[in-house]
């Protein structure tokens, strides 16, 4: 898949998380978190329940079921709380359970910004920062 960077540098990537006009390079935040190995933190999921449920992230539930629960999701930090990145359907089915919080691997500002992008049929609407 193509991705622009907010750089504006293009590249190919395997799997991208597509918010609005922005978008995620999560194969690069995977390799990110490889390299710079880190502790999980618990997040509270009341967010990524909320977008969920408003179907601004769409999620399988037959998926949900099958998902590895002690793969801790990837998220970035914003000023409304961590948003998921990766680990979606991890949130799902922990919400279902009654849980409130997942493990998370959380990027640093300076690592989302590495990732943080846009599709090219979005390039005319993409914040740069």
């Amino acid at each position: 898949m193509r991705f622009i960077g907010a750089d504006g540098t293009e590249r190919d990537t395997a799997e991208v998380f597509d918010v609005g006009p922005v978008a995620y390079d999560v194969s690069r935040a995977k390799a990110i978190i490889a390299a710079a190995p880190r502790e999980p933190e618990l997040v509270d999921l009341e967010l990524a329940a909320m977008l969920i449920a408003l179907g601004e992230v769409t999620v399988d539930p037959q998926r949900a079921d099958r998902v590895d629960l002690t793969e801790p999701g990837i998220g970035v930090a914003t000023p409304a709380g961590t948003v998921l990145i990766d680990g979606w359907h991890r949130a799902l089915r922990t919400t279902l359970e009654c849980r409130a919080e997942m493990a998370v691997y959380v990027l640093t500002g300076d690592e989302a910004s590495q990732i943080r992008g846009y599709l090219p049929d979005r390039r005319n609407t993409c914040p740069t920062r």
